[in-house]
């Protein structure tokens, strides 16, 4: 707010320059509080969500809790399913119930032809879906004034 003369905007500036000096002390103290706060407060949601997640792991039975490595397995294509036979065999050799069979697959002598057809197929997808963009963003023009036409 202005002083109107240069004398009565010298003191409203002396004024405020001074209320500033006076409370810096106070705003500092007031950030330091807020930071302090702030990471303690992070520090006890950080732990809450670890024994969140350790109460449901503990409920839920997932990979983690039990699984078996089979080893020696003979080399296979990769063209014929073979978890259900693996699975009835290690069922009748283990006489338990097992859940469900996943294979590894060893693939480090194609890998980086599996990479770049893994890239190509991704690239691919990224022109088509920019293609239906454009389409889209064709079709359906907006207008600065009211909005989408």
């Amino acid at each position: 707010h202005s002083g109107g003369t240069a004398g009565q905007n010298c003191i409203v500036v002396a004024f405020g320059w001074n209320a500033q000096q006076r409370l810096m002390p106070t705003k500092v103290i007031f950030v330091a509080c807020v930071y302090v706060i702030s990471f303690i407060l992070a520090i006890v949601f950080g732990v809450s969500q670890l024994r969140l997640f350790q109460s449901s792991d503990a409920q839920q039975t997932t990979h983690k809790d039990f699984c078996a490595r089979c080893t020696g397995i003979p080399a296979l294509t990769g063209d014929v399913k073979v978890e259900e036979e693996l699975k009835s065999q290690i069922a009748s050799t283990l006489q338990k119930e097992v859940v469900n069979v996943s294979v590894c697959w060893d693939y480090e002598d194609v890998e980086a032809e599996l990479l770049q057809v893994l890239e190509q197929d991704l690239s691919e997808r990224e022109k088509k879906r920019r293609g239906r963009r454009r389409r889209a963003s064709r079709s359906n023009p907006v207008s600065p004034t009211r909005g989408a036409a």
